[in-house]
């Protein structure tokens, strides 16, 4: 990224947070405006597509309806230039008419081609591999490197024989958990365009796997039949009015069937402690109910929402952020390895009496105790 560019960029990116968006939301649009005021020439007025896969085009393709014409003849990377940056070894090239060169525009006609796509798609038995490529699209910067040395290797050991250690039934869940979390991590030469939403169901499936285990290492305490009653009883007598079909499911799956979410509140609470309650509100309470992680991933298993559309793609990807802190550091304590710093919970190590070596200034939090383990009742989270 150049010095004027990125300047331009960080500007643009610190107008939209001022005007209320979220980190994420406000990079994801910068990047997209900025783009389009970098606008290829050899583009015209038009957004610019590659088509490629396993597909072969003989004619030209025009459909006015969708604003998309297809060219026949296959471009193919110039000697000594390397290959396209999506891989292929051919591309043909799409145009998709634009109203305006502007972010609403643009979207709409990324739209229009996603539904010739999906058109496609629906004449095709079993389906083809079809994809495109725009750079106006393409999220992936580059590659965080990882390396294998010594040191790493210690960790690697480590695990192993951490794993090691726990039943069989619990080292396949945690096995399981580590499978999912490295399905979902692509390298950029490998898929260009990944998929936040299959990265954040993988990641959805790794805490099920690790709650799973964590809850057959430590049990979850079973409410007895007496415990259960007094908590309907005293449900009923708090709505004061006849009872609901509503209320009947409401009580069921809190007290007589928890499911999931109790097995998910007692896996936090025995890795996290007082952060534990603050992570089960962010998956199953947090208002509006479409931020829950839960109902997020609901909403992307049951097809309720589709990555194309801006909004929700934002929605994912900072839900992402939230899911993807939780579910690593699960896994580091279960390995044993070190875990990461979650400044946007009410622990102690966004107080503002940690000193500059990240300890208590206070000497309440002992040495062998993991900072995010800990609360005292002099907590003053800092700005």
């Amino acid at each position: 990224m150049s010095g004027d560019f990125a300047n331009q960029y960080m500007t643009a990116v610190k107008k939209l947070r001022e005007e209320g968006k979220s980190y994420t939301e406000a990079h994801e649009l910068a990047d997209l405006d900025m783009k389009i005021v970098q606008w290829p020439k050899n583009w015209g007025n038009d957004l610019v597509a590659s088509l490629y896969g396993f597909l072969e085009i003989n004619e030209r393709i025009e459909l006015p309806e969708l604003g998309i014409t297809i060219e026949p003849e296959r471009n193919v990377p110039k000697k000594d230039s390397g290959k396209f940056v999506f891989n292929a070894p051919y591309a043909y090239s799409a145009t998709v008419q634009l109203s305006n060169r502007d972010t609403v525009s643009v979207l709409d006609a990324r739209k229009r081609l996603e539904q010739f796509l999906s058109a496609w798609r629906m004449t095709e038995w079993p389906g083809r591999d079809v994809n495109y490529w725009c750079h106006l699209f393409y999220r992936g910067v580059g590659g965080v490197q990882t390396r294998l040395d010594s040191e790493k290797l210690e960790d690697i050991k480590r695990a192993l024989s951490v794993i090691t250690k726990y039943t069989e039934h619990q080292q396949v869940l945690i096995w399981q958990a580590a499978w999912w979390l490295r399905q979902c991590n692509e390298p950029l030469f490998s898929n260009p365009n990944p998929s936040v939403f299959r990265e954040y169901l993988a990641y959805w499936n790794a805490l099920e796997c690790l709650t799973e285990a964590i809850c057959d290492i430590i049990k979850p305490k079973k409410l007895s039949k007496l415990e259960k009653n007094i908590l309907i009883s005293k449900y009923f007598t708090q709505i004061n009015r006849a009872p609901t079909s509503a209320d009947i499911d409401k009580i069921y799956n809190r007290v007589v069937n928890p499911g999931l979410p109790r097995k998910v509140q007692h896996a936090f609470i025995v890795c996290f402690r007082y952060v534990g309650n603050q992570y089960y509100d962010e998956c199953f309470k947090k208002q509006p109910k479409k931020s829950q992680l839960y109902q997020i991933r609901n909403d992307i298993a049951h097809g309720n929402i589709v990555e194309y559309e801006l909004d929700n793609r934002i929605r994912v990807d900072e839900a992402l952020n939230r899911l993807h802190i939780i579910v690593n550091n699960m896994l580091s304590i279960l390995s044993h390895q070190s875990i990461m710093i979650d400044t946007n919970v009410d622990s102690c190590y966004s107080c503002a009496k940690l000193n500059a070596d990240h300890k208590c200034a206070l000497d309440s939090l002992p040495e062998n105790e993991r900072v995010w383990c800990f609360v005292c009742n002099k907590y003053e989270r800092s700005p």
